[in-house]
């Protein structure tokens, strides 16, 4: 599905999993380069930035937010951008909320007939647009930190077995995001550079500025696996401790209570010559032997300072 608007004096033609007639008409109507229609066709693995005369194809992923990942197994959405000097063009494959929340707002001011600041090319609408995605992503690693912060006080409280899958999950939040944008500022380099030669100097500016946006998302993103990783080393340590000191006391346990149990096994052996079976005194003469030895082990163990 294809949705026009005009924001700002520029044509945003936006497509939601298009078909293949209507990319066919994007072509033909924007002459667009055949490469260019066949990469819209079908998502890509490999992200992007190629100049054809006059216009620029870039492919970016960005990661799907933490709320919708129950319902896809994909870890990142692909967005197509065509930018040419009065047109803009945004092809996707699923929905996506900041370009949503961006066409409404286009579509509000249209209808409102407000007034818009004007874009010199479709150059200031696709900075427009990434640094609105780039605003969720701000929006998410907040988030990431502020969940971080939350099992940090969990840990210390003594929850360290329940923090193992949030943390995991926390963890995994950034690096979808890591790997997401681990390629965005080269290719907006390679836009910037592109940008130069088709539209302007001016324009490279804009695409720079974006460049700039990336390298903070990055130190956030990096930020936060830090303190993920230091979490996970400390909540190891603890349920490592935790696990020692519990086996530990199974095995004194265990160490205290063998002489009894070799003790009364050894006198439930039938045979005509078992001592001390059948004499009046037998249980207790059984049981001071089973009780002095154990009261032996517990001042052997506590000279060695086994507990």
């Amino acid at each position: 599905m294809t949705t026009r608007r005009e924001w700002g004096g520029i044509l945003w033609i936006d497509a939601e999993h298009p078909t293949a007639h209507e990319i066919r008409a994007l072509v033909d109507e924007f002459n667009l380069s055949p490469t260019v229609g066949e990469e819209l066709t079908r998502p890509s693995w490999k992200p992007r930035a190629d100049r054809h005369g006059e216009v620029i194809h870039l492919t970016l992923h960005f990661p799907i937010p933490r709320r919708k990942k129950e319902k896809t197994e994909d870890t990142d959405d692909e967005i197509d951008f065509i930018v040419g000097k009065r047109f803009f063009i945004t092809s996707r494959y699923r929905h996506n909320d900041a370009l949503y929340q961006l066409l409404k707002q286009a579509d509000a001011a249209a209808l409102m007939k407000s007034r818009v600041a004007a874009h010199a090319s479709g150059t200031s609408l696709f900075a427009s647009v990434v640094i609105k995605l780039y605003e969720n992503l701000f929006i998410e690693l907040g988030e990431n930190s502020k969940r971080l912060a939350e099992i940090e006080k969990d840990i210390f409280k003594g929850k360290e077995r329940e923090m193992v899958a949030p943390l995991s999950e926390a963890g995994r939040e950034l690096l979808d995001i890591k790997r997401a944008i681990g390629f965005h500022k080269d290719l907006l380099e390679s836009f910037s550079r592109a940008c130069a030669g088709a539209f302007g100097a001016d324009t490279a500016v804009l695409a720079r500025h974006l460049g700039s946006e990336v390298m903070r998302l990055d130190f956030i993103t990096q930020r936060n696996l830090d303190l993920f990783s230091g979490l996970r080393e400390t909540n190891n340590s603890l349920l490592n401790a935790r696990e020692t000191a519990t086996m530990r006391v199974i095995a004194v346990v265990a160490f205290l209570t063998l002489p009894a149990s070799i003790i009364t096994n050894f006198f439930q052996m039938v045979t005509p010559n078992t001592p001390l079976v059948g004499m009046e005194n037998g249980w207790f003469i059984i049981t001071g032997i089973s009780v002095g030895l154990t009261a032996l082990l517990v001042l052997i163990a506590k000279t060695k300072k086994w507990f």
